[in-house]
């Protein structure tokens, strides 16, 4: 993998200045049929076979509504969504409750924040809570509880002098359980690596965390906590897929070294290992991406750079200009010298060269004295 040099591009009133430089988803019942003919004034009823039992010997089964409970429909539909489908029991928080879940903190966790805190309830919580059959208790004036069958457990404490309650759902290690990236995380790989979709590894957990550095080009993949049979498992799956692969083994963890070429030129590395960053061992699948050089990729600016085009250059639209990449994650505006920055790949001669020929025929000078902005 080359060293990262990046292509930046200004523009000022339709000026042109290159440099380079780094970053970072019931069915009812069905009524009984009937069926009329009409011969003659008769009617004919087809009708269900009778049964020998008697209603009180029918066994009915009913889904719960899992409304029915004193927590906002928002807050049961945060539940359902990030404790896999459950819903806590209800426990008072006084007036103004609100929640949110926050992925990136300790493998994502629902916080429920509500009124003015008060110790003496905690010992009511407790109650409530293992009454319900959850493992509960109180100290230092905080509650925990947990209910092992279903993986869930929880804090209420003091948040700056307001009750908070922290739920989280700790997904089991199950390989078996998923075998396949979800939508939008394959939606991440086709934005940032070039239309490419990698092939599928178990990273602890049915959801993955997705986020782009234009700082080197780094993709990263956040899973679940961190088990030592991830690697090998992937090295299994790699190894199918026809990457190079090598185990590498630091302080007693094996971490595990990839690279691939595509098809179309474009190459990664890879590193499958422990990550620390949102406070706990979790599993970080880390690509460094290499984007083939093909101008007749990119022929139209997207809207993150056109969207200026109007309203800040009185409507004109500045040449498209290929900057290795078609990927353009970093697109600055600075009102102050109306200035559009715009953040390609990685430098090569070919882009300024290329540049240069598509801004001559476009009717633009270029500046070789005095400063451009």
């Amino acid at each position: 993998m080359k060293k990262r040099n990046l292509l930046l591009v200004s523009l000022l009133s339709l000026c042109l200045a290159a440099c380079g430089g780094k970053e970072s988803e019931t069915s009812t019942p069905t009524e009984p049929v009937v069926s009329d003919t009409q011969s003659g004034g008769d009617k004919t009823e087809t009708l269900p076979p009778v049964s020998d039992e008697t209603d009180t010997e029918k066994e009915t089964t009913t889904e719960p509504d899992i409304y029915d409970t004193l927590w906002s429909v928002e807050l049961v539909d945060l539940m359902v969504a990030h404790l896999n489908g459950n819903v806590i029991p209800y426990i008072d928080l006084g007036k103004g409750v609100t929640g949110a879940y926050f992925p990136e903190e300790e493998l994502g966790v629902l916080k429920i924040d509500g009124g003015k805190f008060d110790a003496s309830l905690l010992d009511e919580f407790l109650i409530t809570y293992q009454d319900q059959g959850w493992v509960a208790e109180v100290k230092s004036s905080k509650m925990t509880a947990s209910y092992e069958a279903e993986h869930l457990r929880i804090e209420v404490l003091n948040n700056s002098g307001f009750f908070q309650v922290k739920a989280y759902y700790d997904e089991p290690f199950d390989p078996a359980s998923v075998t396949d990236w979800d939508d939008s995380t394959k939606r991440a790989m086709q934005k940032n690596l070039h239309n490419h979709v990698l092939p599928y590894i178990y990273l602890g957990s049915s959801k993955i965390l997705t986020d782009w550095s234009y700082t080197g080009d780094f993709f990263y993949m956040y899973g679940g906590k961190w088990n030592d049979q991830i690697p090998m498992l992937a090295l299994t799956e790699l190894n199918k897929a026809g990457w190079k692969n090598e185990l590498v083994e630091e302080e007693g963890k094996y971490n595990l070294n990839s690279t691939y070429t595509f098809e179309d030129g474009c190459s990664l590395i890879s590193s499958l290992k422990i990550s620390t960053y949102h406070g706990v061992e979790q599993a970080l699948w880390l690509l460094m991406f290499d984007e083939h050089y093909d101008k007749n990729d990119f022929t139209e600016w997207p809207d993150s750079v056109t969207q200026y085009f109007g309203p800040r250059f009185d409507g004109k639209e500045f040449p498209v200009l290929y900057l290795g990449t078609t990927n353009l994650s970093h697109v600055d505006y600075y009102p102050t010298g109306n200035c559009l920055t715009i953040l390609g790949g990685d430098y090569q001669e070919e882009i300024l060269a290329d540049a240069k020929v598509t801004l001559t025929e476009a009717g633009l000078e270029e500046v070789t004295d005095g400063p451009l902005i």
